[in-house]
């Protein structure tokens, strides 16, 4: 069986990467569901901080929806994706990064949690999408 050969990894690869990142905290952030699922291939994946695996678009979409017409609190929430790195892969790329997020009321906010997030990521039609997101939690100092 052959070697499989990482994917070289051009500067507007890690740019485009970075982009898709950090809007998917915008998507989040301001309930659009279409365009957070969008983000991820076609039978792309979701593993949140309970372990639930969510795959595919429609099912995407659905949990995003979902989460911002269910839990009010979640549209006082503001995420944070820093220390992102980024690495070539045989099939893609794979970035982990940290996420920080802030609830605001009024004049205050403070931090809700801190987790990390590991993704595989593919080309689709040319773009850089999401494979597979999983949220890490961070361990305990």
């Amino acid at each position: 069986m052959p070697e499989a050969r990482l994917t070289e990894l051009t500067t507007s690869d890690r740019v485009e990467i970075q982009e898709l990142i950090a809007e998917y905290t915008h998507y989040e952030d301001n309930g659009d569901a279409a365009a957070w699922a969008a983000l991820y291939t076609a039978d792309g994946r979701f593993v949140g901080s309970g372990n639930k695996l969510i795959v595919g678009r429609d099912q995407l979409e659905e949990f995003a929806r979902s989460r911002w017409n269910d839990k009010p609190k979640v549209r006082k929430w503001t995420h944070w994706a820093n220390n992102i790195v980024i690495r070539p892969t045989a099939e893609g790329a794979e970035a982990t990064s940290y996420q920080m997020v802030v609830e605001t009321n009024g004049d205050t906010n403070h931090i809700v949690k801190v987790s990390g997030k590991v993704d595989e990521l593919r080309r689709e039609n040319g773009r850089w999408r999401f494979y597979e997101r999983k949220v890490m939690h961070l361990p305990a100092e």
